[in-house]
């Protein structure tokens, strides 16, 4: 059983990695406790809004930005229409950022992704609990390493 915090200042869903001295005899392991874990749902949607907002509507039919979540990592996706006939009708996907979250100090990392779809960590700015500033970086991004 998790026991969730109180909430922070900015009124952030947090879940709290219990100690298996909270639950009682029997309990799993604390890295067991951790593969359970959710991402921020607050986050999360903060994320998945910057996507929507970032195509504007007229140019949707050729490219739209989505967020794939995953058990611990939110990955920002360039998504385009196909461009050519012989190509099939699949639209094509490149991973343009990825938000890592780290529960144990409730904070996200940036990442950026290279011409082979390798991660690397975005260290132009520290990790954050603060999703918003992560994402004025992305959209920012000084380095082009982003957007190009």
């Amino acid at each position: 059983m998790k026991r969730v915090a109180l909430a922070t200042a900015k009124a952030r869903a947090r879940v709290r990695l219990a100690r298996p001295s909270d639950i009682g005899p029997g309990a799993p392991a604390q890295g067991e406790l951790a593969s359970h874990l959710v991402l921020p749902s607050l986050d999360v949607a903060a994320i998945r809004h910057y996507c929507e907002q970032r195509v504007p509507p007229h140019a949707l039919h050729q490219v739209r930005i989505e967020a794939d979540v995953a058990e611990r990592t939110v990955t920002v996706m360039e998504c385009r229409a196909p461009w050519r006939e012989d190509y099939g009708p699949q639209w094509t996907r490149r991973g343009i950022a990825r938000f890592r979250y780290i529960a144990k100090y409730w904070h996200w990392t940036l990442y950026w992704s290279d011409r082979n779809q390798r991660w690397h960590k975005y260290d132009l700015i520290a990790p954050s609990p603060d999703v918003p500033t992560l994402l004025d970086e992305l959209d920012r991004d000084p380095t082009c390493i982003f957007w190009g």
